[in-house]
């Protein structure tokens, strides 16, 4: 089965080999960050609806569980904010009665935890991971090119009423831009916030694959030291490119469908692609060989990296 919905098991540096649910088209989100690597934001929105049949979704869950895949954990992710699709609380519920063995994530904006609602949704996720990129509005404005229905001050608000009402887990990222997110009085700012969200944990990103403004500057590891030990006391950790071996089920008939549809969501290194599909790295590099001479893809490179990434002009 051909699945639309769901991508991967792919590996993820937080949560090993993670399978995506995706809930939202394509860059359907309420913020455009500078350096999000999906892409520019196409159709910036708060409104929450039921962007896919959710019986759809459902089926495709079932037919994945069907073959007893072995992944760390079920995250909802993808291109987009998946808390906009209302039908986000359903479809979890469904995972937590039916196949409750599995973990479960939520990767999330974070913007939207300021609605009781929305608070509620997540009862069934075992970890939430918000981003808070930014602790001043003239921040949040630069680096995360918010709706105008969004403002700092109810996002933190609705994160610090989360941690009192949500019984996970919740790691906190932020993703730090040289310039712009560490400054002294930005970072003070971050600690007057963190005091109140009181986060389980707090990961440090920064940009190791192309983002949507090409002119920002990727935090060294240095200067990403520096601030985690500003964070002290709270557990803080650099999130580092670390994976876990590749998932035996893959054949390698589905690698290039696999491989295409890992893509058309995030730009993946040769290693990434290695580490999700199991394949010889002789296999995989004919494969990028092909797709690159097919125009299907093409390759920047990010610092150290070589990462691909669909050709949206093919």
């Amino acid at each position: 089965m051909k699945y639309k919905y769901l991508f991967g098991p792919v590996a993820s540096r937080r949560l090993g080999l993670s399978l995506g649910i995706d809930l939202v088209p394509y860059k359907v989100c309420d913020l455009d960050c500078l350096y999000c690597e999906s892409g520019k934001t196409t159709v910036k929105t708060t409104e929450r609806i039921p962007y896919f049949p959710r019986e759809e979704i459902i089926k495709e869950l079932d037919d994945f569980f069907s073959s007893n895949p072995l992944v760390d954990f079920l995250t909802f992710s993808g291109a987009g904010e998946p808390l906009l699709n209302t039908d986000f609380h359903e479809i979890s519920a469904y995972l937590n009665q039916y196949y409750p063995f599995f973990n479960t994530a939520l990767i999330t904006n974070g913007t939207l935890f300021y609605l009781p609602e929305v608070r509620k949704e997540v009862e069934f996720i075992d970890i939430v991971l918000p981003s808070l990129d930014s602790a001043t509005q003239a921040t949040f404005e630069k680096l995360n090119r918010p709706h105008p229905n969004l403002h700092l001050n109810q996002i933190v608000d609705g994160l610090i009423q989360l941690r009192k009402e949500f019984e996970g887990y919740i790691w906190l990222e932020i993703f730090i831009v040289e310039g712009i997110n560490d400054t002294e009085s930005e970072l003070e700012a971050f600690r007057t916030i963190l005091e109140k969200i009181r986060p389980d944990k707090i990961q440090l990103n920064s940009l190791d694959r192309p983002g949507t403004d090409k002119s920002i500057k990727t935090a060294s590891f240095g200067r990403l030291e520096e601030i985690k030990s500003f964070f002290q006391p709270w557990e803080t950790e650099i999130i580092s490119r670390k994976y876990k071996t590749g998932h035996p089920k893959f054949k390698t008939s589905h690698a290039e469908e696999l491989i295409l549809e890992t893509l058309k969501r995030r730009p993946c290194t040769e290693n990434d692609l290695f580490v999700m599909t199991a394949l010889s790295k002789e296999m995989l590099t004919n494969i990028l060989e092909k797709l690159t001479r097919e125009n299907k893809i093409i390759s920047s490179v990010v610092g150290t990296n070589t990462f691909y990434e669909i050709n949206q002009i093919s």
